[in-house]
């Protein structure tokens, strides 16, 4: 035809990849969804910061509020707060920690308050939009006993949270169970390291489940006599 451009069979194929892609997944996707929710891909892919409130809806699930990077703090030595809250449109959202993507059947939260993830968004299966975020907490981390070892393996613990100090009532990572690996079997008051109410800890998160990082030995206790 005169005038016109023949597409080669490669380009072809690929016309009919999108068209295909858009009729399976993307006739409910509009302009403004990308625009809005900075999800286009590509050079307008953008992290974001997020810091955590309080457990969400569901098992990994956290209600966070979003940070901004604040330009005046980028060359401070004052040990100052590098971001604050940022209040703009989607402020507040639901995060999914993937660190948590398969979480064990009796649960508790592998985050703090305070805590912070870096994230972006996806589609689900059913190209519902969510976010995601990978947390920027260094593991194992530090936790405080709330009593002494008693006659069990697990203990009560206090999560120190990301402002140095230990979760209060109501703070995610107050009151966490924190379970022992004893060798030879046994309970934590008959066992080594000795832990004491008010002792800091290191502990770990496995998929919604606490532990202590160090394993603990069994302490036997035998009759001792001397020999005549």
């Amino acid at each position: 035809m005169a005038g016109g451009t023949i597409l080669s069979e490669r380009d072809t194929g690929r016309v009919q990849t999108m068209l295909r892609w858009f009729e399976r997944v993307g006739k409910g996707i509009t302009p403004n969804m990308f625009r809005r929710r900075n999800i286009s891909g590509g050079d307008n892919f953008k992290g974001e910061i997020f810091e955590v409130i309080e457990a969400g809806t569901g098992y990994g699930i956290y209600s966070c509020q979003k940070k901004k990077l604040i330009s005046d703090e980028w060359d401070d030595t004052d040990s100052e707060d590098k971001l604050a809250n940022d209040y703009s449109e989607g402020s507040n959202a639901d995060v999914m920690n993937l660190e948590e993507n398969d979480p064990v059947a009796v649960y508790t939260p592998a985050l703090g308050k305070y805590d912070r993830l870096l994230t972006w968004l996806i589609f689900d299966s059913n190209n519902v939009c969510r976010r995601l975020g990978i947390p920027l907490v260094t593991t194992p981390r530090l936790a405080r006993a709330v009593s002494d070892a008693g006659a069990s393996t697990d203990l009560t613990c206090n999560l120190i949270l990301n402002n140095g100090n230990p979760a209060q009532v109501a703070e995610l990572g107050y009151h966490i169970t924190v379970y022992a690996r004893i060798k030879g079997g046994g309970n934590l008051n008959g066992a080594v390291p000795k832990i004491e109410s008010g002792d800091d800890m290191m502990v770990v998160n496995r998929q919604g489940r606490w532990e202590f990082a160090t394993d603990f030995q069994g302490v036997e206790v035998c009759d001792c006599y001397t020999a005549s």
